[in-house]
């Protein structure tokens, strides 16, 4: 609950209970004692509160156990009857509990006896003898001041289910800027490390996405390119794998299944599923009188990448790298419209189940000569 508002709760019930321990002393105090103990009940919730709201939270129950120590003090010096320094007890160790807990309720009433002491010593004598409405008037204020911090209660328990509804409501949405893999990993490892696994990676782009939003307006081609991340988290997903990266008409797709040639057979199962995907949008599209092609041309490399949180200060970002993605990338740069073109390290695992055409070489910027090949 905000400081501010428990400070506001906190002073209904000293009020509450000050209230009614200067009334009684109002009407049955006895001697001079008893108005400085009148004095004191008037003045202190006042000041009290006065300081609650300008102290921290540490300064606030030092100043709460000062308060207990002295009233208990003030109040047996001026020799009120034990039935109202009980009451004065239950009171002070009931704000106690509201503000902090029992344990500083415990204490509270550790300090009120040692004040209790002092006050018996420098105090005016024997109380004088208890009105007979006394203790049952006292059990009413207790009871009062007792509904008052199950109020409290309610309060700082609906306060914190709804802090812990909103908590989790903006979890649940930063959720979806995260594939689901990376952030059950970040919730296992909240330090956010990187970890070095084996992975099949690839890229994908949009071929004629560049033509398609010169000839759409922009609030048609917004649904469209989510259309596409849907289809794409949808498919990848369906084949054990998740999006890594989205930019711009491409997405970076990452496996990391159990078995490496599970792993290379969902990459490539996705990038075919995907090409299928986006010749329904073609189709869709022709009908809706814009004739475009839509294609998909991807590059699969598998091979160890690290996957964690990159970056440092306010920008951090939970990604994937390594040498297959680069591979990946470049391979996808090269592929014709609607191909796919493998590693050589992927294009051994999927041999079994692919056909794929003889090797081919390229100069790869950044990489170097590699062997890649194509699937038939």
């Amino acid at each position: 609950m905000p400081a501010p508002l428990l400070v506001r709760q906190i002073a209904q019930i000293r009020f509450l209970g000050y209230g009614g321990v200067a009334l009684v002393l109002l009407v049955a105090g006895t001697s001079s004692y008893s108005a400085l103990a009148l004095a004191w009940c008037v003045l202190t919730p006042l000041c009290i509160t006065r300081l609650a709201s300008s102290f921290r939270r540490r300064g606030i129950l030092r100043v709460h156990l000062v308060e207990a120590a002295l009233t208990s003090a003030v109040f047996a010096a001026a020799g009120v009857h034990s039935v109202l320094l009980l009451t004065t007890f239950a009171m002070l160790s009931i704000g106690a509990t509201a503000q902090a807990g029992f344990v500083f309720a415990t204490r509270v009433c550790l300090v009120s006896v040692l004040g209790v002491l002092f006050g018996v010593r420098a105090g005016a004598g024997p109380p004088p003898c208890a009105p007979e409405w006394l203790a049952g008037y006292c059990l009413v204020l207790v009871a009062a001041c007792a509904l008052l911090l199950a109020h409290v209660a309610w309060q700082q328990g609906k306060w914190g289910r709804r802090q812990r509804r909103e908590v989790l409501e903006r979890a649940l949405l930063l959720e979806r800027y995260l594939p689901e893999p990376v952030s059950q990993q970040f919730d296992q490892e909240p330090g956010g490390k990187v970890r070095r696994r084996w992975m099949t990676v690839a890229f994908v782009d949009l071929v004629g996405f560049t033509e398609l939003t010169e000839a759409m307006a922009a609030e048609e081609m917004d649904p469209l390119l989510d259309g596409f991340v849907e289809v794409t988290a949808a498919t990848t997903r369906e084949h054990g794998g998740y999006i890594a990266k989205v930019i711009g008409d491409g997405a970076l797709l990452a496996f990391e299944e159990a078995g490496r040639e599970q792993a290379a057979g969902g990459a490539f199962g996705c990038c075919l599923a995907l090409a299928s995907a986006l010749a329904a949008v073609s189709t869709m599209l022709d009908n809706m009188g814009t004739p475009c092609v839509v294609e998909v041309r991807a590059g699969i490399a598998s091979g160890f990448c690290s996957v964690g949180e990159w970056g440092a200060g306010e920008r951090l970002e939970f990604s994937v790298m390594g040498r297959p993605v680069n591979l990946a990338s470049r391979l996808q740069e090269l592929a014709q419209p609607g191909a796919v073109l493998v590693c050589e390290r992927t294009a051994s695992l999927l041999s079994d189940v692919v056909s794929l055409s003889g090797v081919e070489t390229a100069w790869l910027k950044g990489i170097g000569e590699v062997s890649y090949r194509r699937v038939s």
